[in-house]
């Protein structure tokens, strides 16, 4: 009787270890993507999207705020050949009607830079690099 006694209570005993170790386990788990995201080196891209169609902006022209130092890239889809250019930072593409073109480049300059097409005169989007 007390073998068993005792049997019972090394069971308890590794039952209770068994499940501490899978709780810590369960813990580090679920904080191990947290501290990948936090150590990532290669930051996120801030993405804009721009349709020129009909002399018009699709999304209607705006200030987009980019964080300082972030990478940044910018499609544009016009129906009409010209040129997108992005002030300050001296970026240009050339877009061929119903074509996909695309500027990447790091915000490294604050300040405020207007996005355009030249042949349209036609302000796309500002940004706003803090």
């Amino acid at each position: 009787m007390h073998r068993r006694i005792l049997a019972v209570a090394a069971c308890f005993a590794l039952a209770a270890c068994g499940s501490g170790e899978t709780a810590t386990t369960t813990m580090h788990q679920q904080h191990a993507p947290v501290a990948a995201e936090t150590t990532s080196s290669a930051p996120a891209t801030t993405a804009f999207d721009v349709t020129v169609q009909g002399g018009s902006v699709v999304p209607a022209s705006s200030v987009r705020p980019v964080q300082l130092g972030k990478p940044v890239r910018i499609t544009i889809v016009s129906d009409e050949d010209d040129e997108v250019h992005v002030h300050g930072y001296d970026k240009k593409a050339t877009l061929k009607a119903g074509q996909q073109a695309t500027l990447e480049f790091t915000a490294d300059q604050p300040g405020v830079f207007e996005v355009e097409l030249h042949h349209q005169d036609l302000l796309l989007l500002q940004l706003q690099v803090s």
